[in-house]
């Protein structure tokens, strides 16, 4: 059973205690988006965490290369 199958099961079993609740297919929202409540909070905080990884991971890479490209021109100034 896929993981949207379980929480669309746990979602009408949870809509047969509080009477009519709405489907989960809300259209321009992606799958992994489909959970309510706490788990869509909960994947996108994991998403926000993921890109101010890749962020910061982008920028020690930048100033790595900067460092090192910085330090190639100071061998060829010693050298000229």
């Amino acid at each position: 059973m896929s993981a949207r199958h379980g929480l669309s099961l746990w979602w009408r079993s949870l809509g047969a205690l509080w009477g009519a609740v709405p489907p989960l297919e809300t259209p321009g929202i992606p799958d992994e988006r489909m959970a309510v409540g706490p788990v869509g909070w909960v994947l996108e905080e994991h998403d926000r965490l993921v890109q101010a990884e890749q962020i910061a991971e982008n920028r020690r890479s930048e100033q790595a290369w900067l460092a090192e490209l910085e330090s190639q021109r100071a061998s060829r100034r010693r050298s000229s």
